[in-house]
């Protein structure tokens, strides 16, 4: 099992055709297929198959392109790290980043990164986790940081929780009902729920349960932090957030805690890296930092 036979695998896979996969990696399409002849031989099992519609990854096919994605992106990362150290080039950190901790936790550990390493460059983006692990399966992320996570995290990756925050109830500052103290007066409003990651979702129902509540039949799921926020601030709806949100980014002078007596799980702010990739010298050291701003 070579590399160069790995990287045909993955073209293969994501061009869909011999001949795409083939230009995509700048091989005759001859030499593409008897790269991937090669690592059948060699795993002794067939990887792809071939329809009028192009090619399709067997059921072995697909284990082993997940494997090879990764292995491939280790094989970058390690020649990225030496040439760094060969060439004192600043090398580059990547990461994915929930609304929340992005909003909390990252501004303070940002900036005392950028002390230590002021030239990496960094990428950042925010979104789903779920269209975020795959970019951590395949070593182009080199970590996550989200909300509570609803995944085993056991096999592929390792999870530490940063920070647990407790969940309070939020309206708009001049609200009617902000200085309401039961619960069922709040039940017939709109009630935000952001869905971009199911854990939040399952906060709010997980709230009305614990406290034996009817579900609000009037929720607003939102997959916009954005919108979430605008909405709230600017309507009269109402949500449960982490109360360090609540307390960051002047949403304190927009938003107000409702003073209602619940029941209320508690979310955590969670790292995750893949359980067997090496970590280059900036991402340790944007984790301690932010390890170090969960703590303030």
């Amino acid at each position: 099992m070579r590399p160069h036979q790995l990287k045909a695998l993955i073209a293969a896979a994501e061009q869909g055709s011999i001949r795409a996969a083939a230009r995509s990696v700048f091989l005759s399409q001859a030499a593409l297929t008897k790269s991937l002849k090669e690592l059948e031989d060699d795993m002794g099992v067939a990887l792809i198959t071939r329809t009028v519609r192009g090619i399709h990854l067997t059921e072995a096919g697909r284990v082993l392109y997940g494997r090879a994605c990764a292995i491939v992106a280790e094989i970058r990362a390690a020649r990225d790290e030496v040439e760094r150290l060969k060439t004192h080039a600043h090398g580059v950190l990547r990461a994915a980043f929930a609304p929340w901790p992005a909003l909390t936790i990252l501004p303070a550990a940002y900036v005392a990164f950028s002390r230590v390493m002021p030239d990496v460059r960094v990428e950042l983006t925010e979104g789903h986790l779920r269209d975020a692990l795959p970019r951590l399966r395949d070593g182009t992320l080199d970590f996550i940081v989200a909300g509570a996570l609803d995944i085993d995290a056991s096999r592929e990756f390792v999870r530490e929780s940063l920070r647990i925050d407790d969940i309070v109830m939020v309206c708009r500052r001049g609200h009617p009902l902000e200085q309401v103290s039961t619960i069922e007066d709040m039940l017939p409003l709109d009630w935000i729920a952001y869905s971009a990651d199911a854990d939040y979702v399952a906060l709010h129902d997980a709230t009305l349960a614990l406290n034996q509540l009817p579900a609000s039949k009037r929720i607003l799921r939102c997959a916009s932090m954005t919108i979430a926020l605008s909405l709230l601030t600017d309507t009269d709806a109402v949500a449960l957030l982490p109360r360090s949100l609540l307390e960051s980014n002047g949403l304190a002078s927009r938003l107000v805690r409702v003073p209602v007596s619940l029941e209320m799980p508690r979310l955590s702010v969670d790292l995750l890296t893949r359980r067997h990739g090496v970590l280059s010298a900036p991402a340790q050291s944007m984790i301690a930092c932010l390890r170090e701003a969960a703590r303030i």
